[in-house]
Order: C-alpha cells, then sequence, then structure tokens
C-alpha cells in the first residue's frame, strides 16, 4: 500500500520499534454518495530496538499496554465515531507479547466522522461536495472579484 511504502522509504528500509500508519480510503457508496473506511494500524517491532535501550524498550511496552487496555490515542479516536456502518478490531501477538495492531470503521457521513476522529489533533478536515459547490454557485459570482482562484472557476 502506498502509505506502507512511504513509511518504509522515509526510515531507509529498515524497519522501526514502532511503527504507526492510518490510511483513509473513500468508498463509492450508490446509497449515501460516499462513505470511508478509516484503518490505524501499529507495529511494535521489538527486535529492531536495541534491546540494551530501557527507554525504548519501556516505551514499546506503554504502546502495548495502551492498545491491549484500550486506552491509547487510536481507541480515543475511533471510539468518538458514532454510528459506524461497520468497524472491527484485530490485536496480533507473537509469543505472547503484541505485534500488530489495527482498528478500522467505515462511516457513511465522512465530513462528520473526520471531524470527530481528529478532535484531539491540529488537522482540521475539510470537504467540499458536489453538491455544496453547485448550491454555492452564486454567492461564488459575488466573492470572484476578491480572489483569483474563484474567478476561474466562474
Amino acid at each position: 500500500m502506498c502509505t506502507a511504502a512511504v513509511a518504509a522509504v522515509s526510515a531507509g528500509c529498515a524497519p522501526q520499534p514502532v511503527e504507526q500508519n492510518l490510511t483513509i480510503e473513500f468508498l463509492r457508496d450508490p446509497g449515501t454518495g460516499g462513505a470511508i473506511e478509516i484503518r490505524a494500524e501499529v507495529r511494535l517491532n521489538r527486535d529492531a530496538a536495541d534491546q540494551e535501550d530501557e527507554a525504548i524498550q519501556n516505551r514499546i511496552d506503554d504502546i502495548a499496554a495502551e492498545l491491549a487496555n484500550g486506552t491509547g490515542p487510536w481507541h480515543q479516536r475511533f471510539d468518538r465515531l458514532r454510528d459506524p456502518a461497520s468497524s472491527g478490531i484485530d490485536l496480533r501477538k507473537e509469543e505472547g507479547l503484541i505485534s500488530r495492531f489495527q482498528r478500522w470503521a467505515v462511516m457513511t457521513e465522512p465530513g462528520p466522522a473526520l471531524v470527530d476522529f481528529f478532535a484531539d489533533t491540529r488537522i482540521v478536515p475539510g470537504l467540499r461536495g458536489r453538491r455544496k459547490l453547485q448550491k454555492r454557485r452564486p454567492t461564488i459570482g459575488r466573492a470572484a472579484n476578491r480572489d483569483p482562484e474563484l474567478q476561474a472557476g466562474t
């Protein structure tokens, strides 16, 4: 996947002790006009960490405990989503230790879902659907005098 490829390139193709990926996929949904799947993945690569570095090992253990207890930031973000069409959690262990966590949700109202999901971050989603733009066209014409980008669209 594109996200994994970018993470591998930026990390020098070597696994990092903690890898986190977020994927947002826009789905076609004839019933609602669109839906999104939000998917978070955390990989704990204990072998990639310096076994002698106690701080790194403690951080991996802390993240594993948050994932297992449902108290980490990914759990909090997904818990804020209201009425997902579908959702799931996958927690994998290797030799009794958490090695991978995935959580996902499919939302049929992307705008409110993304706002809720990113509420604790500095990310502010902004969606402009075709219907909204068509309804706003008369207003855009008046604003076009001030904004060259809007002039090109009228």
